[in-house]
C-alpha cells in the first residue's frame, strides 16, 4: 500500500488558481519532486480521486499524479505532460473532479491518445493510451493549462452545474461507467 505522506489542502472552485497555467518543471527540479509527488498521491488516495495536479494543490508546476488500479497501488506521475495526439473517436461520460467535490457532469473526450512526458526521475516517456485512462490524463493536462471539466460543458449546462455545486438546486442522477470517480 501507498505509504502515508502529507496530506495536501485541495483547491476549490472557485480558487482563481484553478485558471492560471501552470510553468514547466525544469531538469534541475525533478530530484526534489519526490516529497510533492508522495504528497499529491496522498491527497489523492485520502479523497478517493484518481488523478490529480499540482494546480490543485496550489503549485503552479506541470505534474500530476494518477492512479487507477483496483488497489489504489499504483501511483504515477507524470512531470511536463504534453498531449501528442488525440484520437478521432471521442466518448462521452459523466466526470467528477476533487476541486468540484459532488458534481459530475458529461464530457466528452477523446477515447485514445499519445502522450510525450518526463517521469519522476526524469526519465522521457512516449505513452499511448485509451479508454478511462485517456480520460484521466485529458481531464489532468487540462487543469495544467487552466481548463476545468467545466469548460467543456455549453453556456446552459455550465450554469445548471454551477448552480448545483453552489447547492441552489439539487443534483441530477447520474450515468455512465465510471460515474463517481473523481479525476
Amino acid at each position: 500500500m501507498f505509504n502515508r505522506s502529507k496530506r495536501l489542502q485541495l483547491r476549490l472552485h472557485p480558487d482563481p488558481i484553478l485558471a492560471q497555467i501552470s510553468a514547466e518543471v525544469a531538469p534541475a527540479e525533478i530530484p526534489g519532486l519526490s516529497s510533492l509527488i508522495a504528497s499529491m498521491g496522498q491527497t489523492m488516495y485520502d479523497n478517493e480521486g484518481c488523478g490529480l495536479a499540482a494546480i490543485q494543490v496550489g503549485v503552479p508546476r506541470r505534474l500530476i499524479v494518477y492512479d487507477i488500479s483496483e488497489e489504489q497501488d499504483d501511483l504515477q506521475a507524470l512531470i511536463n505532460p504534453r498531449i501528442v495526439d488525440l484520437s478521432a473517436d471521442c466518448e462521452t461520460s459523466d466526470e467528477g473532479c476533487l476541486s468540484f467535490p459532488g458534481l459530475y457532469k458529461p464530457v466528452e473526450r477523446s477515447f485514445g491518445m499519445r502522450i510525450e512526458a518526463l517521469d519522476a526521475s526524469g526519465k522521457s516517456h512516449s505513452i499511448e493510451v485509451e479508454g478511462f485512462l485517456a480520460r484521466v490524463l485529458q481531464h489532468e493536462i487540462d487543469h495544467l493549462e487552466g481548463v476545468t471539466m467545466l469548460d467543456h460543458l455549453d453556456p446552459t449546462q455550465r450554469q445548471q452545474a454551477l448552480r448545483e455545486y453552489f447547492g441552489l438546486q439539487p443534483a441530477l442522477p447520474t450515468t455512465g461507467a465510471h460515474a463517481g470517480a473523481e479525476l
